[in-house]
């Protein structure tokens, strides 16, 4: 993909991770309630594990987004493959926690931790890519050429 298709996906995270997170703190609670079957610490759980949805979805939208930044001023192929690994964690991490804390189905639980080594995976292919980047002379990092 490209810096704009990057940039788009930044976007609809974001604005979707907002609006979760707004109806996590302003919604949720009140739907948890009138599920009377549900102790208070399914509840908490559940309130919890969106919390935790909307934060790793959030951090990776303005990962994303500086990915696409990045796009603009270098060239590589490794970054469509961490903002690949970034996209299709978060859906992996995020997606069935807010299914299990706004839905109550868990029928996708073991994808959370596989999206979290998606995540993981990317961020360590970024830290690669940064070692092994070719950056033209006037981007390369003047601490490495101070020496």
């Amino acid at each position: 993909m490209g810096t704009r298709a990057w940039m788009l996906v930044a976007a609809v995270l974001g604005m979707s991770g907002v609006a979760l997170g707004a109806y996590q703190a302003h919604g949720l609670q009140k739907l948890l309630d009138e599920q009377a079957e549900l102790d208070t610490a399914t509840k908490q759980k559940r309130l919890d594990n969106c919390a935790t949805a909307v934060r790793y979805q959030l951090i990776h939208a303005v990962a994303i987004l500086g990915l696409s930044a990045l796009c603009v001023q270098v060239r590589s192929r490794m970054f469509g493959v961490i903002g690949s690994l970034w996209l299709l964690g978060t859906v992996a991490f995020s997606g069935p926690l807010y299914l299990y804390s706004i839905g109550g189905w868990n029928g996708l639980v073991h994808a959370v931790p596989l999206g979290g080594l998606a995540m993981m995976i990317g961020w360590l292919v970024l830290g690669v890519t940064a070692c092994v980047l070719k950056l033209p002379s006037s981007q390369q990092d003047t601490n490495a050429t101070a020496g």
